[in-house]
């Protein structure tokens, strides 16, 4: 929790250096062990957002820690229904089928009230520490990138392959 309000405290601090003619106010926060999710809006837009509600799901050893999980911050501003998401999912190379547990773990965990899922929002953004990997050694790695090749890369990425297949969205 220091570390969560040092973070909003710096936020705040720089909205006020860089938008001084601008209020920025805190809607939520919240955080885990290693995630952190702060949201702010502008105080003029303040009056046109509600059913701001906050979730979170551990992922962490079965589900009992949170070393590794998902916190939320789902809002309707006008009549426009938005899901902030902050993950961090299972490392390791080869853990790809662990990531892949996480992300559905969340997806069916997290809830909202009145009863409403993170993907039925009408705008989600998703950020994190997701964990996949390019498939291929480093020094592979380091060769397209030197060759400026970043689109074959995109060939070793375990999300992507993970979205074409339909394991993750």
């Amino acid at each position: 929790s220091v570390n969560a309000t040092r973070w909003v405290d710096n936020v705040q601090a720089h909205f006020k250096k860089s938008y001084p003619n601008d209020e920025y106010i805190l809607l939520g926060n919240d955080q885990l062990v290693g995630v952190c999710l702060a949201i702010f809006i502008r105080r003029d837009h303040a009056p046109f957002v509600k059913n701001v509600i906050v979730d979170s799901v551990k992922t962490g050893m079965g589900g009992k820690i949170g070393n590794k999980g998902c916190v939320a911050i789902r809002l309707v501003l006008h009549n426009t229904s938005i899901c902030f998401l902050c993950a961090h999912f299972t490392a390791g190379q080869n853990e790809f089928n662990e990531r892949n547990k996480d992300y559905k773990s969340i997806m069916e965990k997290l809830s909202f009230q009145p009863p409403s899922r993170a993907l039925w929002h009408d705008h989600i953004f998703f950020l994190g520490d997701f964990n996949y990997r390019l498939t291929i050694p480093r020094a592979q790695v380091e060769q397209f990138i030197k060759n400026e090749a970043y689109s074959q890369l995109l060939e070793y990425d375990q999300l992507k392959k993970e979205h074409s297949e339909g394991r993750v969205c």
